[in-house]
């Protein structure tokens, strides 16, 4: 009988806070499943108002990787630009951080390729 009421007890506690819970856990980049897969040299014109040269940045990014039997030229290159010493990485990481999440549905092209690859 202790064990039954401890069990509803910790049932009625996770009840209470699934929602709170679910919000601590939440994913800002849910959505981006649904994205197209286009180039990334496209993927990145949407995201150019936040970062001046970002296009330039994609085609160096292209340049510097080579096709291989497990990614696409722009999975590839999206990973590249990703970690390339530019402030995309900090403009991508302020839509993710940001309490809005439309901020993040301009980067969701880019998002498809980079988790993708």
């Amino acid at each position: 009988m202790v064990r039954r009421i401890a069990i509803e007890k910790d049932n009625r506690f996770v009840n209470d806070h699934v929602l709170e819970l679910h919000m601590i856990n939440r994913t800002p980049i849910s959505g981006y499943e649904d994205a197209p897969v286009m180039p990334l040299e496209e993927a990145v014109e949407r995201v150019a108002q936040f970062y001046y040269g970002v296009v330039n940045d994609a085609d160096r990014a292209k340049d510097k990787c080579r096709k291989n039997t497990a990614l696409t030229l722009n999975e590839s290159a999206a990973i590249y630009l990703y970690t390339m010493t530019t402030p995309f990485y900090s403009a991508l990481n302020r839509a993710l951080r940001s309490e809005n999440p439309q901020a993040i549905y301009p980067w969701f092209p880019f998002l498809k390729l980079l988790i993708t690859g």
